[in-house]
């Protein structure tokens, strides 16, 4: 039998907030994928292209928490997929993740 593995404890988004305070906009492609990020006060902070490799990935995560701090529980991020690279890491770094049918 195979040893269990503990629970990673994740941080949990702040999804019952009446406002976050970052919000991240990302336009899923074929081979890139275009993240915007506005502040609370609706001011773009930033913009990237980011590609489907772990490695971009990464950099895109590690980016997100120098414009929003060690904690991402107080991010909003809507994309039109409900799967895939991006969510994932979204979710496992804490922030709130909302698929948004774009049609």
């Amino acid at each position: 039998m195979p040893p269990t593995r503990e629970p990673r404890e994740r941080p949990t988004p702040d999804a019952e907030a009446a406002e976050f305070d970052w919000y991240v906009g990302i336009d899923c492609g074929g081979a890139t994928h275009q993240v915007w990020v506005l502040d609370a006060h609706g001011d773009r902070v930033g913009e990237r292209a980011v590609a489907h490799s772990g490695q971009e990935l990464t950099a895109f995560i590690a980016w997100l928490h120098e414009l929003a701090g060690p904690s991402l529980a107080r991010v909003a991020v809507g994309l039109e997929t409900p799967h895939g690279g991006p969510v994932a890491l979204c979710l496992e770094h804490g922030a709130a993740v909302f698929a948004i049918n774009p049609k």
